[in-house]
């Protein structure tokens, strides 16, 4: 928090984004961008100003520090949002364009050096939606053209992912085999044929290969491993998200059979185990699921405020783990069985 002097009381956050955490310690761009969210403030009558920094990119609007504006708008503790430009709030037109209105709706304007946002007056409003979906469409481009480069670099045999389970970056740029890991993937694969548990799997590896492997396997890291086709010698660039912006996963794929540890018999088989085990998840889906998949976040997040009444004394109930509970009379409640 900062104080300036000569204002005339209005209270603003300030918002700035730098897309690394080593820009954000470097201070690249960062006191420029300070100095003229300082100078707005000044400019529109501030005296008191919370400075936010978010050096993250790629996370939920719950993990950025648009969060904690929106909870100080809540408590009445602030007047206007400033920043140097409303893409710099997000680059998805959705979620950029609903939190200016949803400050809006706590009496919270947005100011930008170009004027104030106001989405109550229709101008505005059309104002922010064409700003936020070409920020949106800029940060499309942005990424295909990055994707696009990496898949390049990775066609020529150039490793720019992070090292698998078994692997070695050598001299070349390129990823080469650990012999002493083939027991190790050959194992996991084997057992996942027969027990069918990632977290059994993972415990087993954990208790015969922990000295090798350096650190604890979960059950959601053996499953990531399982389905990676470099194990077959057939290394694929990104995952689902490069699939969802590029489409095409054919010219993502690099045959090199040297980085084979496992045959592809055995590979398509444990894929056909998973599909099974997601095809039997998919019918057991809770509702609760559903919407956190819709919304992109945990729901119990997102409705973090929100309170049920006990249908027995009227008290409103607490969260606990996974369900709410009544503090008078213990009953319990939850979003899947109401």
């Amino acid at each position: 928090m900062e104080h300036l002097d000569n204002g005339k009381g209005l209270r603003v956050a300030a918002y700035l984004r730098v897309s690394t955490q080593r820009q954000a310690k470097k201070g690249v761009s960062l006191m420029a961008q300070k100095e003229e969210l300082r100078n707005l403030a000044r400019k529109i009558g501030a005296s008191t100003i919370y400075w936010f920094v978010d050096a993250k990119s790629g996370v939920s609007f719950v993990e950025r520090k648009l969060n904690a504006i929106y909870r100080l708008a809540e408590l009445g503790l602030i007047d206007k949002v400033v920043c140097r430009e409303i893409d710099r709030m997000g680059r998805e037109s959705f979620t950029l364009l609903a939190f200016i209105i949803m400050v809006r709706t706590l009496g919270v304007t947005t100011v930008v050096p170009s004027g104030e946002l106001d989405v109550k007056r229709w101008q505005d409003m059309i104002i922010a939606s064409i700003k936020s979906v070409m920020a949106e469409e800029e940060n499309t481009k942005r990424t295909r053209s990055a994707l696009s480069s990496k898949i390049y670099k990775f066609m020529q045999k150039k490793w720019n992912m992070p090292v698998p389970l078994g692997y070695r970056k050598n001299n070349e740029g390129w990823i080469s085999k650990m012999p002493e890991y083939e027991p190790v993937i050959k194992e996991m694969f084997q057992l996942f044929i027969a027990l069918k548990d990632y977290s059994k799997v993972a415990n087993h590896m954990n208790a015969r290969f922990l000295r090798l492997i350096g650190k604890k396997l979960s059950g959601e890291v053996v499953s990531r491993l399982l389905t990676n086709p470099v194990y077959v010698g057939r290394p694929r660039y990104g995952r689902e998200r490069t699939q969802e912006i590029l489409g095409d996963t054919a010219v993502m794929e690099v045959k090199d059979s040297r980085l084979a540890f496992i045959d592809n018999e055995t590979f398509e088989k444990v894929q056909k185990i998973i599909a099974k085990k997601k095809e039997k998840y998919q019918r057991k889906r809770k509702p609760l699921d559903e919407l956190s998949e819709i919304l992109k976040e945990d729901a119990f997040d997102i409705f973090e405020n929100l309170a049920f009444i006990c249908s027995v004394c009227q008290t409103p109930m607490r969260k606990d783990g996974q369900s709410y509970i009544c503090p008078n009379c213990g009953r319990r409640r939850s979003f899947e069985n109401g």
